[in-house]
Parts: C-alpha cells; structure tokens; sequence
C-alpha cells in the first residue's frame, strides 16, 4: 500500500523548498460551491492558508490588503457534488481552479486546476474534504512558483 504524506510531513517537504528565502505576503481568495445546496465555509481558502501560514508566508485577510502592493494573490472558484453511495458511505469529486498574480501587477504568475475525490458518510464532508484534497495538491505545484517571483 502506497504511503499517505501527513500534514507534518507536507509542512516540512514545503518548508525545505522556501528555507532562507524572503517570503511574498500572499493573499487566497477561493469561492466554491457545493452543487447540490448551499454549503458554509471555504474549504480550498481555509486549507491554503493554513499550510501557507504553517511553511512562513505572511497570510493576509481581505481586511488587511489596503492598497498593498506587495502581495501575491490566489483566486479561484471550486465546487464539488455527489458522485457516487454505497450503503452509508457517499463519495464527492471537486474541482478547483486558481490564478495566481502579483505581487504589485496583475501580471500571471502560474494558473492551474485540479480534481479529487473523497468518502465519508457525510456528504458535505466528503464535499470539502474532496477540496482539501485538490488544494493540498495544488500547494504542492504553487509553492515553488511563489519564491521566484521575488
């Protein structure tokens, strides 16, 4: 069986690839839906600054971009819905796609996408974890596009 990475173990791969450099401040922005109803809470945002908190990167809220133009921007739109039930177990795909620009122009540093999949037996849980998923995934690609940009 394949070796699942832990978050801790993420954390300190992507650590590794921005260690001792200057860190952009980095602003994330991702609205996502979940198809069949409305469904609180962004999932693909609140994962990308974690991790991107976790690693170094000053993380700004909305409130604090003023007219900063140092910063480097996601933003993106993402959404999930059912896919599959099996007995009391429900499956969800994502999509998530991001833009990536900045920091002081809209120039485009890197755009990208991803989809999942996960279970639960909770379908809006299995929505966001589906997310979380392609936002882990998508991190992994984005991250070293970050330090160049410099």
């Amino acid at each position: 069986m394949a070796k699942v990475e832990t978050q801790a173990e993420r954390v300190e791969r992507l650590k590794k690839l921005v260690a001792g450099k200057t860190l952009p401040a980095v602003y994330v922005n991702v609205v996502e839906q979940h198809l069949a109803r409305p469904v609180i809470d962004p999932a693909v945002q609140t994962e990308m600054m974690l991790i991107l908190k976790e690693i170094g990167f000053p993380v700004l809220l909305a409130e604090e971009l003023g007219g900063r133009t140092d910063v480097v921007r996601i933003t993106g739109e993402a959404f999930s819905e059912l896919a599959m039930r099996r007995g009391n177990l429900v499956s969800c795909r994502a999509r998530v796609e991001i833009v990536v620009t900045g920091p002081g122009s809209p120039a485009l540093l890197h755009t990208d996408r991803q989809t999942d999949v996960a279970i639960d037996v909770a379908e809006h849980v299995a929505g966001k974890k589906a997310l979380e998923n392609a936002a882990l995934k998508l991190l992994d690609r984005v991250v070293p596009k970050l330090v160049p940009a410099l």
